[in-house]
């Protein structure tokens, strides 16, 4: 029962926390959202592809948005979709705060 439980949970939430304040930061690929902001560097997390696509996809957005946060950052623009292998899924943003 115990080992249902756990795979449930993961199945649901995949396996990355989010981080005090990475709830705030958005993630978008409009540049004109963060017009005027303070640039603060370029970020790439990853991730290995573990469970389905969706939960895979969430993993590597609370990544990103926890190493944002960490930063000081409230936005990240991504040039598009998540880039993925047979492996590993990769995303890249550029991070600002405004």
């Amino acid at each position: 029962m115990k080992k249902i439980t756990i795979v449930g949970c993961m199945a649901l939430a995949g396996c990355v926390s989010a981080t005090p304040g990475s709830h705030k930061v958005v993630l978008t690929n409009n540049a004109g959202m963060v017009s005027g902001c303070k640039f603060l560097g370029q970020h790439t997390v990853s991730s290995l592809q573990q469970f389905t696509p969706d939960v895979n996809r969430k993993d590597i957005e609370t990544t990103l948005k926890n190493k944002i946060a960490e930063v000081g950052g409230t936005h990240g623009v991504t040039p598009g979709p998540v880039a993925q292998n047979v492996n590993s899924l990769l995303q890249t943003a550029d991070v600002y705060r405004c």
